[in-house]
């Protein structure tokens, strides 16, 4: 998936839109705006125990195919640490590859 896709996916998703709408277009100006703020909604969420949204974003993100640019591979990185430490079997092999 590129990162695109996820931004339109996510924005489209009934479950996330209420949250985005909250966050204020300033903060969601650029591609790398939002892979950052979706980063963010992942912690958020699973600090809220709102495990269900947190699994959905790691889920989301992780699917983000590596296109050479490290800058946006940073978020994917930090959401895929989140997802490790809750669930190491389940995420772990994901992180790795």
């Amino acid at each position: 998936m590129l990162i695109r896709q996820l931004i339109e996916e996510v924005q489209d998703d009934a479950r996330l839109s209420p949250y985005l709408e909250l966050i204020p277009k300033k903060h969601k100006k650029t591609q790398m705006d939002f892979m950052h703020l979706l980063t963010r909604l992942g912690y958020i969420f699973y600090l809220s125990d709102k495990l269900e949204l947190t699994d959905y974003l790691i889920d989301k993100m992780l699917g983000i195919q590596f296109e050479g640019d490290y800058r946006y591979w940073g978020p994917v990185q930090n959401i895929g640490l989140l997802g490790v430490h809750i669930d190491e079997p389940k995420y772990g092999k994901s992180v790795r590859d």
